[in-house]
């Protein structure tokens, strides 16, 4: 059989592929003869078909007419992937009709980019992420055959290296981590010592810490997304900051948190009571850090506190550098009228906050009459009215916000992933929620938005009660949350006090 074998490729080779006559032989009976003319007869029809093919320059296995003579010696370990991707491209040409002078390649060609995306996933489906088929179409300006030469590279290489491999590039292949350590006796010591010292380290809590010898280029994309994962900033201006700043996640969150103060120097009357009330937060722990960072880091990390407990932690880890002088602030004049402290009330939770700022602005509001008075024959005393009116008003925001996040809280501590209920909450703030939680399931689908139909059919359930323990036993959240909810373009399901969000399509 090997003699027929032979006799086969140096009679079809070149121009077809030894490993292509190879696997189609194996498809047949060579020592039949029967068997043995079709597969003359096929292989007649490809050599046809790739003469053709040189005499229009066209050169489907993107190795440019440059064989190696040794190749028919040498078994390749990646024959599956090689012959039946060449299998598919010479097969599209056999399936054309006699006589056209359009091949199937310069139809593919011609179609649109969705049909081009769908073929290369059905060829490489089983290899490549879709991702990596859509980039590779783009990078090559959507031509088939250009992007194809290039897939089948990556697809050789994922499956000789294994998927979770990356491989190293540039001057990062001759890095220690990539160097395999010689053995010997005199390197034992050496290597107690190592060992005792990275037992020793401990990687900080929230940073991704590699196990084993990692690419450089992967941990900088695992740190670049540990920060884009609990901030709302985008992932490229996260990337600038990152190299810019010496691939230190301390620094670049150091250098983003001063470049949101300086580009938020607003009016604080014009802040989210939200971040006003995670900014004071972030001081009973952090006061190290000034105000004005405490609110940037709160305005970047919304709506999660932890995320931004998290960053901030990372900030104030170095003890040798600081972010920023701490500004001494001087203590108000005292006049007749006393004023109780607003830092001596301690809240239990955001209800309790938010009767302490209430008392607190009405203790302000009281000190500026008082005062007012007294201006009328010190023209002193204006600013202290100016200063006790500004305070007044804070509390009263940071009230409001309080409010707003004991609601954010209880609806949170009643809402599983799936669901969320808004029993004892207003009508206002049941609609905000409602719109938020929806809005927020259908970002966190992603692809099964698409894909997936099951995830995406089940839909995200608001309880909003019957409303029986309202006024005339009349629900006035239900239909206000669904009102708003179809404004949006949600399509929403009653079920007898319960709202199924499915999708959101057209209004």
């Amino acid at each position: 059989m090997s003699a027929s074998l032979d006799a086969l490729q140096a009679q079809y080779c070149p121009p077809l592929d030894p490993a292509l006559v190879l696997a189609l032989a194996y498809d047949y009976n060579i020592n039949d003869p029967a068997s043995r003319r079709q597969l003359c007869q096929l292989l007649d029809r490809l050599r046809d078909e790739a003469e053709q093919q040189e005499a229009s320059d066209f050169d489907p296995s993107g190795t440019s007419n440059q064989r190696d003579s040794s190749s028919s010696d040498t078994q390749d370990t990646s024959w599956d992937t090689s012959t039946v991707l060449s299998s598919t491209i010479t097969s599209l040409d056999l399936q054309s009709s006699e006589g056209s002078s359009v091949s199937i390649i310069d139809e593919i060609e011609e179609q649109d980019k969705t049909t081009k995306l769908a073929q290369m996933h059905e060829i490489f489906g089983d290899r490549l992420s879709l991702y990596s088929i859509k980039y590779a179409l783009g990078k090559s300006n959507w031509q088939w055959v250009k992007a194809l030469e290039e897939l089948m590279n990556h697809a050789y290489f994922a499956e000789a290296a294994g998927q979770d491999r990356v491989a190293a590039k540039g001057i990062d292949g001759f890095a220690e981590d990539q160097i395999v350590p010689r053995t010997g006796k005199k390197n034992g010591k050496n290597k107690k010592k190592k060992k005792k010292t990275d037992e020793s380290e401990s990687p900080e809590r929230s940073l991704p810490s590699p196990t084993s010898p990692t690419n450089k280029w992967h941990l900088s994309a695992q740190n670049v997304e540990f920060i884009t994962s609990r901030t709302n900033l985008s992932t490229e201006k996260v990337t600038s900051a990152y190299y810019a700043h010496g691939a230190s996640v301390r620094k670049t969150l150091i250098a983003l948190v001063s470049s949101a103060v300086s580009e938020n120097r607003s009016d604080s009357e014009d802040e989210d009571p939200v971040v006003l009330v995670h900014a004071m937060e972030l001081g009973t722990k952090f006061p190290s850090i000034p105000l004005s960072q405490r609110t940037a880091l709160a305005r970047m990390t919304l709506p999660s506190l932890l995320s931004a407990k998290e960053l901030a932690e990372i900030i104030t880890n170095a003890n040798s550098e600081t972010i920023e002088p701490i500004i001494a602030q001087y203590a108000p004049l005292k006049f007749d009228s006393p004023m109780q402290d607003h830092e001596t009330i301690k809240p239990c939770g955001f209800i309790g906050r938010e009767q302490a700022f209430a008392a607190a602005r009405e203790v302000a509001f009281a000190q500026v009459e008082n005062i007012r008075r007294r201006a009328r024959s010190d023209k002193l005393m204006k600013g202290a009215v100016a200063y006790y009116s500004n305070l007044g008003r804070e509390f009263a925001k940071l009230s409001q916000a309080a409010a707003i996040a004991a609601v954010n809280e209880r609806a949170a501590a009643q809402s599983t992933p799936g669901q969320v209920d808004l029993h004892g909450i207003d009508v206002a703030n049941a609609v905000r929620i409602a719109k938020e939680q929806a809005e927020k399931w259908w970002r966190g689908l992603g692809e099964e938005r698409i894909y997936g139909r099951a995830a995406r059919n089940a839909g995200f359930r608001i309880i909003v009660g019957r409303g029986i323990h309202s006024k005339n036993g009349k629900a006035k959240i239900g239909p206000a949350v669904m009102k708003a909810l179809r404004a949006e373009g949600w399509r929403v399901e009653d079920e007898h006090g319960v709202l199924v969000v499915s999708r959101k399509g057209e209004r």
